[in-house]
């Protein structure tokens, strides 16, 4: 048991150090707007904008939005015979990391846009499948990230949906708070 908890005290201590890395990179001067931009989205925090940040580095480089769709994997695949289209499972091609945050992302946009509720619940109900619908959305919201990049103007909220008190993500990246965590600080069991 003592091993596994100085494994633990080990890794806790990695962690808090990596996240407050980031927390001052998401602060630098490359990324500090950008980050702003993005976290007015609901569902993106500090931590999933820079990972978008840094996964896509600039999304001008995908002249079209469907480009970007497909390099995250968002793409629908396609099968062909003469003049019949079907269109398939998404391919699953292209950067698994932002794909995936990209669909949590969206089950909190749902939550707060109501547009976009309601264009998952108009899916959901034309396909019978809740990830699909979550699908669709999470490829609509990689449009609007992208678009809000590109127009740098924030995200703004369709629908009478609001955040919740104290979790406003447009503030968050101005409360965030840098401290040290010196390397002899201990996490106990509980704290």
């Amino acid at each position: 048991m003592k091993t596994l908890l100085e494994l633990f005290h080990h890794l806790d201590t990695q962690y808090k150090a990596l996240r407050l890395q980031i927390e001052h990179m998401a602060l630098t001067e490359k990324y500090r707007e950008r980050v702003r931009l993005l976290t007015t989205i609901p569902g993106i925090g500090i931590f999933t904008a820079m990972a978008i940040l840094i996964e896509l580095q600039d999304v001008e480089r995908f002249r079209r939005a469907d480009q970007l769709a497909s390099y995250i994997g968002l793409t629908p695949s396609q099968r062909s015979s003469g003049e019949k289209i079907r269109l398939g499972r998404i391919t699953h091609c292209g950067n698994g990391r932002l794909r995936d945050r990209f669909v949590e992302s969206s089950w909190t946009l749902i939550r707060y846009d109501l547009d976009t509720r309601a264009t998952y619940e108009r899916i959901k109900h034309q396909t019978g499948s809740g990830k699909k619908a979550i699908v669709a959305i999470a490829r609509r919201l990689v449009l609007r990230v992208r678009r809000v990049l590109i127009d740098k103007e924030p995200y703004k909220l369709a629908g009478a949906g609001s955040l919740p008190e104290g979790r406003d993500k447009r503030r968050e990246t101005k409360r965030l708070v840098l401290r040290r965590v010196p390397a002899s600080e201990g996490v106990g069991i509980g704290t």
